[in-house]
């Protein structure tokens, strides 16, 4: 079932990337969907999980990046991981908590794939820093708005569960 649910999610995530880069060519450059799946992912998953979807997150931008295929998978493969890593040691985390995981998430997507260009490339150029910039800042909102949206969502579904077991006393 969890398979199920993160390959419809992977689906949607492909989607969305597609209609925003045909709506607006520089979309990829300024928001990673692909990236924000696998933080996603990794907050309610082991390790093991969150670096399996990193990997299938980061071959299927892969697919759409027109780079060299691996390197987002490399890269959101060490995010997941990171990610799900560092969440399982923290007890309780805040939204604003959330948004820094992203933000570090992010920035080590984009130090990992700067490494990995200057390492494989034979001419390597730097990578535009304003673009970096905005990518690390709009995944961390959006990570952060993903994580408060499912917060409030497993607080309604245990407030409905918690009435209807009211109601079902023998």
């Amino acid at each position: 079932m969890s398979a199920l649910k993160f390959l419809a999610l992977l689906v949607v995530a492909v989607t969305v990337h597609s209609l925003g880069v045909r709506l607006w060519g520089d979309f990829a450059v300024f928001f990673d969907v692909f990236l924000v799946l696998t933080i996603a992912w990794a907050f309610e998953a082991t390790t093991l999980t969150g670096l399996a979807a990193g990997l299938a997150a980061g071959l299927a931008a892969d697919a759409f990046s027109g780079g060299i295929y691996g390197l987002n998978g490399f890269a959101n493969t060490l995010v997941g991981y990171l990610t799900a890593f560092s969440v399982a040691n923290l007890s309780k985390m805040s939204t604003s908590g959330a948004a820094i995981v992203c933000a570090l998430a992010a920035v080590t997507q984009q130090l990992v794939l700067t490494l990995l260009v200057f390492v494989m490339v034979a001419e390597p150029t730097a990578p535009a820093l304003v673009p970096m910039i905005w990518k690390i800042f709009i995944t961390a909102a959006a990570g952060a708005v993903l994580f408060s949206a499912r917060k409030r969502l497993i607080e309604l579904t245990g407030s409905r569960r918690r009435a209807r077991e009211a109601r079902l006393r023998f």
